[in-house]
């Protein structure tokens, strides 16, 4: 668990919340604007993102939780459970989104 754990972290270190940007109200598209922009992947339990990158491509990449609202442990462990994938994902020029239960 540690080396995964380690691995998070290192995520999570060039990771941001909307709320953290002062983009909490802002509007999806607004958040994918701005992700675009700063070259980050969307981590998101709405579903809208998906349908904008179909409309308007990638990136920005789109990590979809379908767990639903759940507790930042759960979401930790979803992604830690996940590490591969996301890697394989976020190496892989050729795919937008991921979804994730």
């Amino acid at each position: 668990m540690k080396s995964g754990l380690a691995w998070l972290l290192q995520q999570i270190k060039s990771s941001e919340q909307t709320r953290r940007l002062n983009l909490d109200k802002a509007s999806d598209l607004d958040i994918w604007n701005y992700a675009k922009r700063h070259e980050y992947c969307i981590v998101t339990f709405d579903s809208d993102f998906i349908d904008i990158s179909v409309l308007k491509g990638f990136p920005p990449k789109i990590i979809w939780l379908r767990s639903g609202n759940t507790s930042t442990e759960n979401i930790a462990g979803i992604l830690l459970g996940n590490q591969n994938y996301i890697k394989e994902f976020l190496n892989n020029a050729e795919v937008a989104f991921l979804e994730l239960s």
